[in-house]
């Protein structure tokens, strides 16, 4: 019977650190990708041009936080963002910030897993 709960135990925790594909959306007018994937209930966010780079942007919890990207000439630029209520209100709050040259992270052929 131990064994058994063994085995059980040792299966569940190997499949649960698996990444499962959610979706992909463009951003920079249309010109990247943000791949989205679910672990442990938690959103997983890679950038992507496809080819030439996988940079992995960061981990949220899906149901009040989101990531928000702003293009600007060749660089991207990345916000975390809190959603909540307060005094009945709805707010959104900035709680990190990231950009990066787009050119560059294609010359470094970068892939993240």
């Amino acid at each position: 019977m131990r064994k058994l709960i063994l085995i059980n135990l040792i299966c569940f925790l190997f499949f649960s650190c698996n990444e499962k594909y959610i979706r992909t959306e463009k951003v920079c007018d249309q010109k990247l990708y943000v791949e989205i994937y679910e672990k442990r209930q938690l959103g997983i966010s890679y950038l992507t041009d496809l080819t030439n780079f996988k940079i992995y942007v960061g981990q949220l919890n899906f149901e009040n936080e989101r990531y928000s990207y702003k293009c600007l000439s060749d660089s991207i630029f990345i916000f975390q963002i809190s959603s909540g209520l307060g005094n009945d209100l709805r707010y959104d709050k900035i709680i990190a910030e990231y950009s990066y040259d787009i050119k560059e992270l294609q010359k470094e052929k970068r892939f993240d897993k």
